[in-house]
């Protein structure tokens, strides 16, 4: 059975001065520590290699650790009477390091999947050998280091092995050349100098607990004194060796505070299910699935019998609830950080005109062909002068209504997220029986620029992470997922196959000419299973005209079937008549 981590408790402790000296050092260090390693950990040589295989070699290069002693040394201002970095805060860092190189991995090798599907019109046989090769260590780490290479005729995964057989050698051998080349000069070191928080390794503090109360010392830093804090509550299990493992420890720049978490993990329920269930993320509504539910419908529903409670106790707070959802959220949100953003550029067009016009009088007074006379020339002075000051005033004026804007626009992603978190979770705890859960590729990263009417609302949305909620939450249940091609699912009935038309004044209903009116999203939900479950050959970088094609052919197989039907039933009221 799998399990996931969950927090249960969360507590932040604001710091005073000689603590906050003391969690910036800590902080400066692991960041040059971090930037030095980060080579290490993303060179070719590597490749595949865990962080604790790392660490044991650069334990062997005692120099390498020495010279990294001085620079943070030198940088922090804080002296190590060993002469050696804490072992604990480079490994720290190390892990990082490796982390931070499994997810630029990761998106390297979704960049080369998608140029050789582009440039080389690469099958889906091909992609599983080259993924398969790119993503095993021992093989694709010798073709990285040798460059000459050839491909394994046999591998030890008998799927591949079947992919293998449908491929040309000559050409697999070429696009695994190209995946190589591009990964060598994609490959860069992740270097972290705009963070601004630090996850504090479980070997960076001691804990102890006596009388319902937490003690945690943070162990010190060279030359530094280590502090304690003090919790109120148990802050972790009391099993043995368990201590530890079940507390974060996170080190927040900004709020100047250190945040601890207690986590638990959580048993996933297993599920009897084998129902395929679509689900399309729209803007009418943010989830709609094939079961003929929406998110946006659920939130009504739940919320009108709230009310309805709290009215019958007579409470005030039925006054309060909260009825906006997402659709209503997203578009109010849109508009006020499309105004602010107007305001905010037609300040910084004033400042960057003041200096131009600045820059302009100043080359013509450095003209040496242009004589002016003293009076003439003090007063171009005094005008650069004032228009470098004005430049300067704007700047200076609106320092603070930029910091109020940031600060807005992430209680505006931050509440986004709160109704994701809501509406996802309506959905799957009204629909039992769900098995596997088939969705469209969120990926909005390409489609943003060709959406020219949502493209506003679509670009403070954060990539990814109604994906990443949908996948979490479903994975409590042991629900599957997966993800098919989106193009056109929203353009054809689901039951005939033919052309829909959409409502203007409301967007999310459409209209078949044989079927009447339904809704928009629903339809999708359905033509997302149809498309999984009759051509699973349809990937991302399928072209939308084949997958037209598609939705034109069943619609022209539904035709055959009446045509078929209605002849045969007027044989059979013929013969009767007879």
């Amino acid at each position: 059975m799998s399990k996931s981590k969950k927090t249960i408790q969360m507590v932040s402790i604001k710091l005073n001065d000689d603590q906050q000296m003391f969690a910036e050092n800590l902080f400066t260090a692991y960041m040059e520590t971090y930037n030095l390693l980060s080579p290490i950990a993303c060179s070719i040589n590597s490749y595949g290699r865990s962080a604790e295989k790392i660490r044991d070699d650069l334990r062997k290069q005692k120099q390498v650790l020495k010279d990294i002693t001085t620079h943070v040394a030198k940088v922090t201002g804080v002296a190590f009477p060993d002469g050696m970095l804490p072992s604990w805060l480079w490994t720290m860092a190390l892990h990082s390091a490796v982390a931070n190189r499994k997810s630029m991995d990761e998106e390297i090798f979704r960049r080369i999947q998608e140029e050789l599907y582009a440039d080389y019109k690469m099958t889906t046989h091909e992609a599983a050998v080259v993924m398969y090769v790119a993503k095993s260590p021992k093989v694709f780490k010798k073709i990285l280091q040798k460059r000459m290479f050839e491909v394994p005729k046999k591998f030890s995964n008998k799927e591949i092995n079947g992919h293998l057989r449908q491929c040309d050698p000559k050409r697999l051998h070429k696009l695994i050349a190209h995946a190589a080349r591009r990964y060598r000069q994609y490959l860069r070191p992740v270097h972290t100098n705009k963070n601004t928080w630090m996850k504090i390794d479980k070997n960076g503090y001691s804990i102890q607990h006596k009388n319902g109360t937490t003690f945690i010392s943070m162990r010190r830093l060279g030359s530094q004194k280590e502090f304690k804090v003090e919790l109120k509550g148990i802050f972790y299990t009391a099993k043995t060796g368990k201590t530890r493992s079940n507390l974060t420890v996170v080190y927040d720049r900004d709020r100047k505070c250190l945040v601890f978490q207690r986590m638990v993990e959580v048993r996933n329920r297993p599920n009897q299910s084998a129902t395929k269930v679509g689900m399309d993320a729209g803007i009418t509504s943010l989830l709609s699935t094939s079961h003929d539910m929406s998110s946006a419908s659920l939130k009504e529903e739940k919320l009108a019998k709230k009310e309805k409670e709290l009215k019958e106790k007579k409470s005030k707070a039925a006054q309060t609830l909260d009825h906006t959802t997402f659709k209503q959220f997203s578009y109010s949100a849109s508009d006020f950080l499309s105004e602010r953003g107007i305001q905010r550029n037609r300040i910084r067009d004033r400042r960057k005109n003041a200096l131009k016009e600045a820059d302009q009088i100043q080359f013509l007074l450095n003209d040496p062909q242009s004589k002016h006379s003293e009076d003439k020339k003090k007063k171009l002075e005094d005008q650069i002068y004032a228009l470098r000051r004005k430049a300067k005033r704007i700047e200076e004026n609106n320092r603070r209504g930029n910091k109020r804007f940031r600060r807005q626009s992430q209680r505006i992603q931050d509440h986004l997220k709160t109704i994701t978190n809501e509406e996802i979770a309506l959905v799957l705890k009204a629909d039992s029986d769900i098995g596997h859960i088939i969705m469209e590729n969120l990926d909005i990263r390409g489609q943003a620029s060709t959406w020219s009417k949502l493209n506003r609302r679509l670009s403070g949305w954060i990539y990814g992470l109604l994906q990443e909620r949908v996948e979490y939450k479903a994975g409590l249940k042991s629900i599957k997922t997966s993800y098919v091609n989106q193009a056109y699912s929203s353009q054809y009935c689901h039951i005939c196959g033919s052309k829909i038309q959409r409502d203007k004044s409301h967007y999310e209903n459409a209209r078949c000419k044989l079927h009447g009116q339904f809704n928009a999203d629903i339809n999708a939900a359905h033509n997302l299973v149809w498309m999984y479950e009759n051509h699973p050959e349809v990937t991302k970088w399928t072209p939308r005209k084949t997958v037209q094609q598609f939705y034109e052919k069943r619609s022209e197989c539904y035709n055959q079937t009446v045509c078929s039907l209605i002849a045969s039933l007027k044989g059979l009221s013929s013969a009767k008549s007879a």
